[in-house]
């Protein structure tokens, strides 16, 4: 999977049912905590964890963020960085840690979503994250023109 494939799949995915298909907790306060696993049967997990194996998704729900888990932010576990990016699928490996990092914003943040998909701030957010971490050249004009329609 390239950069390209792995945005348009998140937005796709979770665009189809926001609600539903964004797991985690929402606490008290209104803040929503991401889980790697899914929390229900209506989704396959976050937009990281939902391409992770059962093992790798446990390991990474109890470090908690993403930044905790490939960068070792705030953790004693002798586990190193370089170790939980082992534990994610060959193709996931090769993309950079700043990039999963925003699509697992993406996906976290609560601004960026409604019950319908992506709100302005949303879109802002993927059309930041096409321009600084995918090649439009490479894309195609089919994944340029998608991009185009998901994010007006």
């Amino acid at each position: 999977m390239t950069n390209e494939e792995l945005l348009k799949s998140t937005v796709e995915y979770y665009s189809e049912d926001p609600v539903n298909r964004r797991c985690g907790v929402r606490h008290e306060d209104g803040h929503f905590s991401c889980k790697y696993r899914p929390t229900s049967n209506r989704t396959a997990g976050c937009a990281i964890g939902r391409h992770l194996s059962y093992e790798a998704q446990t390991t990474f729900d109890s470090y908690g963020g993403i930044d905790r888990v490939l960068w070792n932010v705030d953790t004693d576990d002798e586990r190193t960085a370089e170790n939980n990016k082992a534990m994610m699928p060959e193709w996931m490996q090769v993309m950079s840690i700043d990039f999963l990092i925003e699509i697992q914003n993406l996906h976290d943040d609560s601004p960026n979503w409604n019950d319908k998909g992506l709100t302005e701030l949303g879109k802002r957010a993927v059309r930041d994250i096409a321009a600084l971490h995918c090649d439009l050249r490479e894309a195609g004009m089919n994944w340029v023109e998608w991009l185009k329609k998901a994010t007006s």
